[in-house]
């Protein structure tokens, strides 16, 4: 987010001239950057206000590594960073918090001192987040506000003339998020609304909704074409006119399905981060999420335990944690959503336009 917000900045003052002298192009170029910064600043600035529960969990499980180092020297009572502040969830394999402490230091003050820090980190954690998140949506109320500024110095007409032009570029940002985030997918822990998953159904869920966005990906894509078609195709017969109309009538069908298909998405991940992640998880589902989820190698026992003592897979990991986790990515998929569905109906509208614009061709002459 900081670094968008930087780049937003230098863009700003770079285009401040044109806008100044009223150069149309770089009003435009500046107006189609908006287009691509402010979703993504929406989606930032909902994210760090949601970080809440998820800081808690990264915090936990991700304590004892080093990129928690300066925290822990900071928190942790003084002289324990590296020492009783670092005692492992739940003592390791095979003992308890209490037997670690003993048998490392001969005392039983380690989980007290790690979880006294981890409260103080916690706080701190939510206070920055929650800074930079209304740094973030300020923000996004002044691009919005530009945008709005950009348009009534342009005029809307122009813009909708000039958008033939930069179809590629203004549905380039759905296309690449949409493909993104069905990469994420693949490489993240599933999303399952009720936890009856194990082994091969877990990767098959994962891969259903990764599937849904690569469709979505792939309309957006045909979407362009057709639209790079009617814009681009010259008419000079009737014929001219109805094959145009045909591509046109094409795009206005291809976003209606698409329109339905993200709401479908939308609606679903909706109910998925309400109602069923709600429930509790068994711990077999619990380990198996978990051992798949865990971005640190926090988890011990996710190997086969046939030869070896494992009574539970991941034993570090609460169904609170897991639920933590999974709630956090689903919001994610439903920021998402939001936006794609944002796309694909002003996509739809520019359809509309472009089917009227295409009705209003004279080609027959006495």
């Amino acid at each position: 987010a900081g670094i968008l917000a930087c780049v937003i900045i230098i863009v700003e003052i770079a285009t401040l001239p044109l806008i100044r002298e009223v150069n149309l192009n770089g009003s435009m170029m500046l107006h189609w950057a908006l287009g691509w910064f402010l979703p993504l600043q929406v989606a930032f600035g909902l994210g760090l206000f949601d970080a809440f529960e998820s800081n808690e969990v990264w915090i936990k499980h991700s304590w004892s590594t080093p990129a928690m180092a300066l925290y822990r020297m900071q928190y942790c009572q003084q002289g324990t960073h590296n020492s009783r502040c670092v005692v492992p969830i739940g003592g390791g394999e095979s003992r308890t918090e209490e037997e670690w402490c003993l048998d490392n230091f001969n005392m039983t003050d380690c989980t007290q001192i790690r979880d006294s820090a981890q409260e103080g980190m916690l706080i701190y954690a939510n206070a920055f987040f929650s800074s930079f998140g209304v740094i973030c949506l300020l923000l996004m109320m002044l691009l919005w506000l530009t945008r709005i500024v950009l348009t009534d110095i342009i005029s809307t007409p122009i813009i909708e003339r000039n958008r033939k032009s930069n179809i590629t570029f203004w549905l380039a940002f759905p296309i690449i998020l949409s493909f993104t985030v069905a990469g994420i997918l693949f490489s993240s822990p599933p999303f399952h609304p009720d936890y009856a998953v194990s082994g091969m159904a877990v990767q098959i869920h994962l891969a259903l909704f990764a599937l849904y966005y690569t469709i979505c990906g792939s309309f957006f894509i045909i979407s362009t074409l057709l639209a790079l078609f009617a814009g681009t195709y010259d008419v000079n017969t009737a014929g001219d006119k109805k094959i145009k109309n045909v591509a046109a009538l094409c795009f206005i069908i291809l976003s209606v399905i698409n329109v339905i298909f993200i709401t479908f998405i939308l609606v679903e991940g909706i109910l998925v981060a309400t109602v069923f992640i709600g429930r509790d998880v068994n711990d077999e589902v619990r380990g198996d999420i978990a051992c798949l989820g865990d971005p640190i190698d926090s988890c011990t026992c996710c190997d086969s335990c046939s030869s070896c003592d494992c009574p539970r897979r991941c034993p570090e990991w609460t169904s609170a944690d897991v639920s933590n986790m999974l709630q956090s990515q689903k919001k994610f998929s439903i920021v998402v959503a939001i936006i794609l569905l944002g796309y694909a109906i002003t996509t739809l509208q520019y359809g509309f336009e472009l089917r009227r614009h295409i009705s209003m061709y004279e080609i027959d002459y006495v």
